[in-house]
């Protein structure tokens, strides 16, 4: 996923985590781990993953870079009886490279492969984002699994430790009945295997699109879900998995503003079973992965207001939550994301929201031991910015810029941290600073999609922290547009949106002000003439034009 409202969103992290979010001033979805790296591959789709870089070469990938490629592993998965495995990534993707470094390099995950057809699906190739929207893809990573005709079976999420992933992608491989099925069935009371409850409860939800669990539906749906597990102690991770989901859907419904004594009566209500979990080390260290993605809003929403009694519930917090970071299958992308949730609950229980001196000294101390100890450059990918997140949040701005510039040289896209670096400097008043990062992140990104969300990424901030300068906006609209590339894939999914997104921060910017409306219609006008460069199969000229009004 890419820089978004919530940082940690890693492994949902719905990086599936989008810029417009990071640009608006929450930027960092470094925390957003979710699944394997995207290597760069130069011929067609019978290309094996021999010639990709770094740990991901032992898998037989075919390279996916046009709708066609697709049907050609469709069609050898048909033909070897295969399910297929989708893997949709980008170089730059921290949650990307932390599933690369700690799940795709390992041998007996590359023997897993060998029962499916591995499709890799660079974000940045050219066709890749038509093939987002054929399969209602969005954010990096996302992973599916299909049968042979192409019914998608489920998603699989990249924040589960990798023998937990591994065991729920077997039972993919074996699966018959798509995951929406079996949730209709669960919902009608249907009697599933095991192994059906887990695919539904590993499901990730969080890539779906909605195509599963609708965002009006989600809190009824998952209490459902949760309620209808069998009692068998077997299924008790799964029945505990989908109640924190729902208690997490529910609590981001509450609204203390409008209705406050109505919101802590609910939040009452969801605190006990919540607490059941925590306090409870077997059933809580299972859930790391949650406690990653939701754990600091779940934490903060249904926090109670009596003293006494708020200092317990975040000490039932502090205690789950070190007991995963102490978990001996913890990986240092995992620690350094447990930390982060850690920090936000230690500020939500302190009257000023800040840490104590012994906390800072701890949390400093602790994100510099895994930055040394994480030697392998593509790991550091997700690692580093991981580490300097956590300390922006402390405040420590300093500490973390330094950590970012001293990575900078080495990194593998170094145009990611920069954006971070860039956000560091927004969240301290400094304009200049942060536009300089924000402008030479994007003039040092790579990749088409890429360098589309990054550019209208720097555009909308420039927009929002120095919209006075309309020469500088002119002259980076004009920029921009030079270089949009005249191809189907510009106007088709993650980059139709930034360049959406862009459109609609161009008109508030306008407004009724004569001057901006001329630089305005002028960026439309060099717009118009990349549409009527593109191909005119398909519908990417009236994406494109879209865009005009």
């Amino acid at each position: 996923m890419i820089p978004g409202a919530n940082p940690l969103s890693r492994r949902s992290m719905a990086f599936r985590r989008s810029w417009s979010s990071l640009a608006a001033g929450a930027a960092l979805l470094m925390l957003a781990a979710f699944a394997g790296h995207a290597a760069t591959a130069a011929s067609p789709s019978t290309q094996t993953a021999a010639s990709l870089k770094g740990s991901t070469a032992a898998i037989a990938w075919q390279i996916a870079q046009q709708q066609a490629d697709v049907d050609r592993a469709f069609a050898t998965a048909k033909a070897q009886n295969k399910p297929v495995f989708m893997y949709w990534g980008a170089v730059w993707c921290p949650p990307c490279n932390q599933v690369k470094a700690t799940l795709f390099s390992r041998s007996d995950f590359v023997q897993l492969t060998q029962s499916f057809v591995p499709v890799y699906v660079d974000g940045d190739k050219s066709g890749a984002q038509q093939i987002a929207a054929r399969y209602k893809v969005s954010g990096y990573p996302t992973m599916v699994v299909f049968r042979p005709d192409g019914t998608e079976l489920t998603r699989l999420p990249g924040e589960a430790d990798p023998e937990r992933y591994m065991n729920t992608m077997a039972m993919a491989a074996k699966a018959t009945v798509p995951v929406k099925t079996l949730v209709t069935q669960a919902l009608q009371k249907a009697a599933l295997t095991p192994e059906q409850w887990r695919l539904v409860a590993f499901y990730s939800f969080d890539t779906d699109e909605q195509a599963v669990l609708a965002k009006a539906d989600a809190v009824a749906t998952l209490r459902a879900l949760a309620d209808a597990v069998p009692a068998a102690a077997e299924l008790r991770d799964v029945r505990d998995r989908l109640r924190v989901r729902a208690l997490a859907a529910e609590a981001d419904t509450l609204d203390p503003a409008k209705d406050k004594a109505g919101a802590e009566t609910r939040a009452t209500a969801l605190r006990g079973p919540l607490l059941d979990i925590l306090r409870d080390p077997a059933r809580s260290a299972v859930l790391a992965d949650l406690w990653m993605n939701v754990g600091a809003s779940l934490g903060k929403r249904l926090a109670p207001e009596a003293a006494a009694e708020r200092e317990a519930y975040f000490a039932a917090w502090q205690q789950a939550l070190d007991g995963a970071v102490a978990a001996p299958k913890a990986s240092k992308g995992e620690q350094v994301d447990l930390w982060a949730v850690k920090v936000q609950l230690w500020q939500a229980g302190q009257p000023q929201g800040k840490l104590t001196a012994a906390q800072a000294q701890q949390v400093l101390q602790t994100m510099a031991t895994v930055a040394r100890q994480t030697p392998d450059r593509i790991e550091r990918q997700s690692v580093i910015p991981s580490a300097a997140y956590v300390l922006a949040l402390m405040g420590q701005f300093d500490a973390s810029n330094q950590m970012l510039e001293a990575e900078l040289p080495g990194a593998v896209a170094p145009y990611y941290h920069m954006l971070i670096l860039a956000s560091n400097a927004k969240k301290q008043g400094q304009k200049a600073a942060a536009l300089q990062w924000y402008e030479r992140a994007w003039k040092d990104s790579a990749g088409a999609a890429t360098r589309i969300q990054w550019g209208t990424g720097y555009l909308q901030q420039l927009l929002e922290l120095a919209p006075e300068d309309t020469a500088r906006v002119a002259q980076g609209l004009q920029r921009f547009a030079t270089e949009l590339p005249p191809e189907a894939d510009t106007f088709h999914a993650r980059s139709q949106r930034s360049l959406q997104r862009l459109g609609t921060r161009l008109k508030t910017w306008a407004g009724t002000d004569a001057v901006r409306l001329a630089e305005v219609k002028a960026w439309q006008q060099k717009l118009d003439g990349v549409c009527k460069r593109v191909p005119a199969r398909g519908d990417a000229q009236t994406q494109c034009r879209s865009l005009l009004g």
